[in-house]
């Protein structure tokens, strides 16, 4: 790695300045760094759901203003309006309301929807969690995240058992009087009552499930994305700082909110150059699910799938690019935001193809972001591998790749920028 220290220290960017001797360089180190955060980010996923007790602003969960030791119970059914006039006497018979019991993997969304807003389960959620000091048990190290030691918190009750989450890692268990815990590992009823096969330290519960965490499978953004709810998960603690963010309501799935995030990308991870040329229209895009319970999840947001695009001609690689966040952040145990720019910005641009959300854009030669997207790739690339320098395309060759693409969405002043992973400066991790 000598090699790669003394060429980054001969560099005149910031960026090479900012990452000469950063730990990301140490192979050994950033194998490490990866491994843990990736087991991590796999726990996350088997986990019930994550939690982090933030205010999200703006009044996007009025619950939270609520005397902590108040209780929420289940939504009810708002009655029907009293008709002004005596209806005909009839001879059929009433209808009986549908209720679903039972877990179902396969429930529609009208059924999440109706369940979420009449839960029959009994769980009753703290309008604010509580700190909770619960049995030995909870001090096992299995419980232990990159916060540091485990801390639990009283969320509701059901059944005369008590409901803690952890805060670092999400875990929801229900603990009975006599102080007995299991772990709630599929806490909705959309989800399969089944383990994830982990060894967890105390029993697992695989019986019960909360109507009111309900969730539909589809739901499409005013970007005309569509996401999946049923897939939120982790913890939402990067959004703890209000002046960076901006937090904004879009739905609710009966207790259940959805909110979008966005803040100012760190567009200095790709050095000065890019940095000078996105001038700030670069804006990091997230959707968060707000949960009856205080939990914020992140629910992925995959703005080109894999496949929805049609290319006007094949890609120089003859494949199909695998396309992620243009500043490349899914190193963390966290999904990574989509990257949201102005229409038209950091131009020029031809069309090379179109998406679900309308047309897929590539630079051209003389766009000032491509030149200083190639000049940190060339710079950096050739030693990621950590057996010598890697060849790197010419010019020409990594815009044909294509190196990266805007894809416009539904809204006609937001394009998203979307890299190409094969040839990201940042592909170690």
């Amino acid at each position: 790695m000598s090699d790669l220290r003394e060429i980054l220290a001969e560099r005149a960017t910031t960026l090479a300045m900012s990452l000469r001797d950063a730990p990301e360089f140490d192979a050994i180190a950033a194998k490490r760094t990866v491994r843990r955060r990736r087991t991590f980010r796999a726990t996350l996923i088997g986990a019930a759901a994550g939690v982090a007790l933030i205010a999200v602003g703006g009044g996007a969960w009025v619950l939270a203003n609520r005397d902590g030791s108040e209780l929420i119970p289940p939504a009810s059914p708002t009655p029907s309006a009293t008709p002004s006039a005596t209806p005909t006497p009839s001879s059929s018979p009433s209808v009986t309301p549908i209720t679903y019991e039972g877990r179902n993997p396969k429930m529609t969304d009208a059924e999440a929807l109706a369940r979420s807003e009449a839960a029959a389960t009994g769980e009753v959620w703290l309008a604010a969690a509580k700190a909770a000091h619960p049995g030995k048990w909870s001090k096992d190290p299995f419980w232990d995240g990159f916060d540091g030691s485990p801390v639990w918190m009283l969320v509701g009750s059901r059944d005369g058992n008590d409901i803690l989450t952890e805060r670092n890692n999400g875990y929801l268990v229900e603990v009975s009087s006599d102080g007995t815990p299991r772990l709630i590992v599929a806490p909705r009823p959309d989800q399969p009552g089944v383990s994830d096969g982990v060894d967890y330290p105390i029993d697992v519960d695989t019986v019960v499930y909360y109507d009111s965490l309900a969730l539909p499978a589809v739901f499409t953004t005013s970007e005309g994305v569509v996401l999946n709810p049923r897939q939120a998960w982790g913890a939402a603690a990067a959004f703890a700082d209000p002046s960076l963010n901006s937090v904004s309501a879009v739905t609710s799935f009966g207790t259940n909110a959805l909110l979008r995030s966005s803040r100012p990308s760190d567009n200095e991870s790709w050095g000065t150059g890019v940095a000078n040329v996105l001038n700030g229209s670069a804006t990091d895009v997230r959707y968060l699910l707000s949960t009856p319970y205080g939990a914020t999840l992140y629910v992925p947001l995959d703005v080109a799938p894999s496949g929805s695009i049609e290319w006007s001609e094949p890609s120089a690689s003859g494949k199909e690019p695998p396309l992620i966040d243009f500043f490349d952040q899914d190193c963390e145990v966290t999904p990574g935001p989509a990257v949201a720019i102005t229409a038209n910005a950091a131009g020029p641009w031809d069309v090379v193809g179109t998406s679900p959300t309308g047309d897929v854009m590539a630079p051209t030669a003389s766009s000032k972001l491509a030149h200083a997207m190639y000049a940190n790739y060339k710079d950096v690339f050739p030693y990621l591998s950590g057996d010598g320098p890697t060849p790197v395309l010419s010019y020409t060759d990594y815009l044909k790749a294509p190196a990266f693409v805007a894809v416009a969405s539904a809204d006609p002043d937001l394009w998203w920028l979307l890299l190409n992973r094969d040839l990201s400066a940042r592909a170690w991790c």
